[in-house]
């Protein structure tokens, strides 16, 4: 066949479905459209396909269970199949980007210590390799989740490299990168670069609609109120980030804002409410393989009933936060996955004295 034919040719199946999914995911709303795709992603890989082939599509559906469905065990289970399908070939930028996502999952279900050494190998061998600058940027958005979830808000700032002045031409992964930094910065308080960076994402987000990454800054911002004591303003950014991910067709957006909804009920003194929502919510987390979130949902728990002088179930919630991480792992040192000035006290006369 000619370069020629070969440019007119139309895409095999398992490609044109690999196109049709990144079309939704970069579009960063209408994911429900996603679930036309599931299907037909199921039947590509039964057929007799390449490796690599095999394994994008391994991606797409793990990218499909952990944005649209808020499901870390499925999709971490899709990335590690196609890990092994291309490992044996050696690097390549599909390979770096499974690695980055697995990455992410396991920091989502706790395992952090793990996330750490293998992103931070996968990184060593990126730079042998001299992957572009694109490909890099999953991993570093990788390394950066993961020093946040380690209470290194530095560090992840470090790894960013500059993010505030990153292009939103940069697509996705860019515009990530800029929520990643605006989380950091509200964590280490530097409001004027908070201030800088939501405006520059607000920009960049609202008039393209690109209501999942919407949702992300409003949980972000959420944060940020919380430590400077605003719960009210948190809760508003909470119910916004909710609002936001529904229109985005994202589950995982509405498990992370359901996590700032119930601290900013508590901060507000409206315990049934915080205690109610948390109960909902800790058994979507844990089935899900929220694990980490879960585990800050048992401490919050944990929280509230030692305020209220429930000794035994504060010990309960505190022992149940610690089964849901692997052994060695520390438990989660404060709200929205990092501490804050404001509740460290509160905290502190909590369930960490039980």
């Amino acid at each position: 066949m000619s370069d020629l034919d070969q440019a007119l040719a139309p895409a095999p199946p398992a490609v044109d479905a690999c196109q049709a999914v990144d079309a939704i995911l970069c579009s960063a709303r209408g994911f429900e459209r996603l679930d036309a795709w599931r299907q037909p992603l199921s039947e590509r890989l039964q057929a007799r396909l390449s490796p690599q082939r095999r394994a994008a599509l391994l991606q797409r559906c793990g990218l499909i269970a952990l944005l649209r469905d808020g499901d870390v065990v499925a999709a971490g289970q899709q990335f590690a199949q196609a890990i092994g399908l291309l490992e044996p070939d050696g690097p390549s930028e599909l390979l770096l980007a499974l690695r980055a996502q697995a990455g992410i999952a396991d920091c989502l279900a706790g395992r952090g210590g793990r996330a750490a050494v293998q992103l931070t190998d996968a990184e060593l061998g990126s730079r042998e390799s001299g992957f572009s600058v694109p490909a890099r940027g999953w991993l570093e958005i990788a390394l950066a989740l993961n020093c946040l979830l380690r209470s290194d808000a530095a560090g992840a700032l470090e790894v960013l490299a500059g993010p505030e002045t990153a292009s939103p031409d940069e697509g996705t992964a860019g515009l990530l990168r800029l929520e990643l930094a605006l989380y950091a910065a509200a964590l280490l308080g530097h409001r004027n670069q908070v201030t800088a960076l939501s405006g520059h994402l607000a920009l960049a987000l609202i008039p393209r609609r690109l209501t999942l990454l919407e949702a992300g800054r409003h949980f972000v911002l959420g944060v940020a109120a919380l430590r400077q004591g605003e719960a009210l303003r948190a809760l508003v950014h909470a119910e916004e980030g909710s609002s936001a991910g529904a229109r985005a067709g994202a589950r995982l957006a509405l498990l992370l804002s359901g996590l700032l909804r119930a601290q900013a009920l508590a901060d507000l003194q409206r315990v049934d409410e915080a205690r109610q929502l948390l109960q909902q919510l800790g058994p979507d987390w844990s089935c899900h393989g929220l694990n980490h979130l879960a585990a800050i949902g048992q401490l919050e728990l944990a929280q509230l009933e030692a305020n209220a002088g429930e000794q035994d179930r504060a010990r309960q919630a505190l022992a149940a936060a610690r089964a849901l991480l692997p052994v060695g792992e520390p438990l989660p040192s404060g709200p929205c996955l990092h501490p804050y000035p404001g509740r460290v006290r509160r905290r502190d006369q909590g369930p960490a004295s039980l």
